[in-house]
């Protein structure tokens, strides 16, 4: 249902950037119930692991890594920050698990001396530590004494990485935000609704049912849908080509697998922590899905048509 009181701000899209703007703005805006969060999921969402039903966010899933390994210092930088949020904030801090990570470099590689390097420029102590590969198999028990490791040329362990619980986190993080006010809308959002003077900007958006949310400030956190959703806008602004979102940021996709597990071989490789195999990233989800997540890190684009003759990447 069309909220019935003048929204300052609709936020279109639920996933971690969406549901965290929602949540800080909660906790400050005078009339939190003045912001509509707006998304295509119910809410509560079925779980990441209802691949049927769940949310189509990036974050909506089971787990995702948490770690300051980065070759750019911008990036390390931000990292931390989250590491510290995810440590301390009470909102989310029990879906946060230490576990340390295992990084495996590819013969020719110069991936993990560049991310090592920017440890030890940071003014941060370094946390990483060399392993040779016979550490690499038996540590952990021996869970990856039978590992080929033909292709790589090094490894080496920083114990301050971890994973989370991304679909717990988010889920957590947005019920805090309604519990303080915000509003909930289920909807599929079509297209931006401008002023009718173009240059005033957008005053809402129109959804499938035809039905239209107005609001003071209208945010897309929209993510690999955001070319679509902005082409009927940019085709009514006549925008240059060269100027469209779609020029600017393109959607991709990656492979995810994921693989049953027995009672058993839980309680053999629940110890583990995330390893990353250069070009693959492998980890675990001890508490309440019984599975390994395997993750080819090779983006796959893909397109959709918005309006005859013009094609966007989505996912």
């Amino acid at each position: 249902m069309v909220p019935s009181t003048p929204n300052d701000i609709l936020i279109v899209g639920s996933g971690i950037f969406g549901t965290s703007t929602a949540y800080h703005l909660a906790l400050t805006h005078p009339n939190p119930s003045a912001i509509t969060i707006i998304d295509r999921a119910p809410f509560p969402p079925p779980p990441a692991s209802d691949a049927e039903n769940h949310p189509l966010g990036a974050s909506a899933d089971i787990n995702k890594i948490v770690r300051a390994d980065y070759t750019l210092p911008l990036y390390m930088k931000l990292a931390y920050e989250a590491i510290h949020a995810w440590s301390t904030w009470p909102v989310i801090k029990d879906f946060y698990h230490r576990t340390g990570w295992v990084m495996l470099d590819e013969k020719g590689s110069d991936l993990a001396k560049r991310i090592r390097e920017n440890f030890r420029q940071s003014g941060r102590e370094d946390p990483t530590k060399d392993l040779t590969f016979e550490e690499v198999r038996e540590n952990w028990g021996g869970l990856f004494k039978e590992a080929d490791l033909d292709r790589y040329e090094s490894a080496y362990w920083n114990p301050e990485a971890g994973w989370a619980e991304a679909d717990r986190a988010v889920m957590a993080m947005l019920k805090e935000a309604l519990d303080r006010g915000v509003r909930y809308l289920q909807g599929e959002v079509e297209e931006l609704v401008l002023h009718e003077d173009n240059s005033k900007g957008v005053k809402g958006v129109k959804l499938a049912d035809g039905s239209v949310v107005e609001a003071k400030k209208v945010l897309l956190a929209t993510g690999a849908w955001t070319s679509l959703l902005l082409s009927k806008t940019e085709e009514q602004l006549s925008m240059d080509e060269a100027e469209r979102i779609e020029h600017q940021v393109k959607a991709a996709g990656v492979h995810v697998v994921h693989y049953a597990l027995s009672p058993g071989e839980m309680a053999k490789w629940e110890k583990m922590p995330v390893v990353v195999f250069s070009t693959i990233q492998h980890f675990f989800q001890p508490e309440y899905i019984i599975t390994f997540k395997f993750i080819s890190k090779y983006p796959l684009p893909d397109a959709a048509s918005s309006i005859p003759g013009s094609h966007v990447t989505v996912y």
